[in-house]
């Protein structure tokens, strides 16, 4: 076996692994963010809502359980996150360049002036 098709299925085998693992355990009880989702694009989403609003995960989140709706603030998080998705798609339709974020309102503060 040539080093050539040594590494092909190596990277195979690593590519597949990675598929595999990325697909084993999705996100559970997803609502707004569309279920296709990768992990580290639903955690980059996640970061970026806990930095605008100045929390942590528990603050929306019954911890451990993510995908629990207990909380309220989950609740409203979402109708949020729709409120920001209609903003941009359809009041800002052709400006990505400027999209509303939870930031354009919260500016690091759980409560929005």
């Amino acid at each position: 076996m040539s080093l050539r098709s040594l590494r092909s299925g190596t990277l195979a085998a690593l590519a597949f692994a990675v598929a595999a693992t990325a697909h084993a355990d999705p996100p559970k009880n997803l609502k707004v963010l569309p279920p296709t989702i990768t992990k580290d694009e639903l955690k980059r989403t996640m970061r970026e809502q806990a930095k605008a609003l100045d929390v942590d995960c528990d603050y929306c989140h019954d911890m451990p359980d993510m995908a629990s709706d207990k909380l309220d603030k989950k609740l409203i998080a979402r109708e949020m996150m729709k409120m920001t998705i209609e903003i941009n798609s359809r009041w800002l339709k052709g400006k990505p360049k400027h999209p509303v974020t939870c930031a354009t309102c919260h500016r690091g503060k759980a409560i929005p002036e």
